[in-house]
């Protein structure tokens, strides 16, 4: 893993990020907003699993975090945007925007049907917010815990932690992915300014 703050002269990324799903190439872009990569909404989708340009990079041992800085401003109603524990058994940290556009960050899960389970949400008043996963793999207790902050410092905890399974139905072991997909009506977007990678032991 690598961490990244999207600063790119055209439209490229390391090669350390790779694509879930074969990306549609109008709705991704590191040069509209320069130091941004914005996901830009194309197509109505039920859930995270099967939602088009979630980029991802793979997870490390024995302690890794991923944080991610998110401009929400140009969502729509339905839309969900954030960071996701990726495999079958998967976990989103993200903010939600709903009919009234209330925007909710929430924490979710694979209800066991490939669906997602809000497992906890709280209003979102802000236009910006920090996301992180926690993921703990030492000693085989394969955890991941799910974060958010207004000011990139103070975090808090929501939802419940992960038990990260492994199964041979997506791939060897987990991801960490960027999303941003819509329930309702396609053509809102979100600039995520950096993403940041942490590794170690010691890492909370």
């Amino acid at each position: 893993m690598i961490s990244d703050d999207f600063k790119y002269e055209t439209e490229s990324l390391a090669l350390n990020w790779q694509w879930n799903h074969n990306p549609d190439n109008r709705l991704w872009s590191v040069t509209e907003r320069p130091g941004n990569l914005r996901l830009k909404t194309g197509h109505i989708t039920n859930h995270v699993l099967q939602a088009p340009n979630t980029l991802t990079q793979r997870t490390e041992g024995p302690k890794c975090n991923g944080i991610v800085s998110v401009n929400l401003t140009n969502m729509k109603n339905g839309d969900y945007a954030g960071l996701i524990a990726l495999q079958s058994n998967f976990g989103t940290v993200g903010v939600g925007q709903k009919e009234n556009g209330d925007r909710y960050v929430r924490m979710t899960m694979n209800n066991g049907e490939g669906q997602e389970q809000i497992v906890e949400e709280q209003p979102c008043p802000e236009n910006h917010l920090f996301l992180k996963i926690h993921f703990d793999f030492e000693e085989s207790v394969d955890l991941a815990s799910f974060y958010y902050a207004i000011d990139g410092n103070d975090w808090v905890k929501i939802g419940e932690k992960l038990q990260m399974k492994y199964t041979l139905d997506h791939f060897m072991g987990y991801r960490i992915g960027l999303f941003n997909y819509a329930t309702q009506e396609p053509g809102g977007y979100v600039d995520f300014d950096y993403f940041q990678y942490e590794r170690g032991s010691q890492v909370k």
